[in-house]
């Protein structure tokens, strides 16, 4: 389904902040970054497990980070790890007071029910992946360009009639 031969699935004790946590603390370790030299933490989801606190701030504390940090949590779909790019640079070029920042994205799709007769079936799979930005005034996006098609907008909602009314199951309108 879409071209996808590979599908990662969470296991069952795992959501989509431990997938976080786990994917940040993996790049802390191969970058050999000291945690208190992270400034920012954007985090993105699309399943966050808590509204509030933010995702960002419970991964930071996961690793027992500085508690001066600037975290923020996003949720712009499929685009997001892209978006969470395109702000950490403008952060870099807007506050010289930030050295380096953890983008991280944990998503836990497959904790919904949907029929795999659903439209939204191939896009279900779980994920944790963290990258770690260091600045560099002479670098960073040289080009930017985000587009949403908006008559696709109301085609897969969570949940169905919003959070006042919520519902366990995924709504796809086949």
């Amino acid at each position: 389904v879409m071209g996808r031969n590979i599908r990662y699935i969470a296991d069952a004790e795992q959501t989509s902040l431990s997938l976080a946590i786990e994917a940040s603390k993996q790049a802390i370790i191969e970058n050999k970054v000291n945690v208190d030299d992270i400034d920012m933490v954007i985090c993105i989801s699309h399943t966050p497990e808590y509204s509030s606190p933010t995702m960002a701030r419970l991964v930071l504390e996961s690793f027992n980070g500085k508690d001066t940090v600037n975290c923020l949590d996003m949720n712009v779909n499929c685009t997001g790890m892209l978006v969470a790019l395109d702000m950490a640079d403008r952060y870099f070029r807007t506050d010289e007071s930030i050295k380096n920042i953890l983008v991280v994205e944990g998503d836990r799709h497959s904790a919904f029910d949907t029929e795999k007769t659903s439209p939204f079936f191939g896009c279900i799979g779980d994920i944790g992946c963290a990258v770690i930005l260091e600045r560099d005034d002479e670098r960073g996006i040289q080009s930017r360009h985000f587009i949403m098609d908006r008559t696709m907008a109301m085609n897969i909602v969570y949940p169905k009639n919003g959070y006042s009314k919520p519902e366990r199951i995924l709504y796809t309108d086949p």
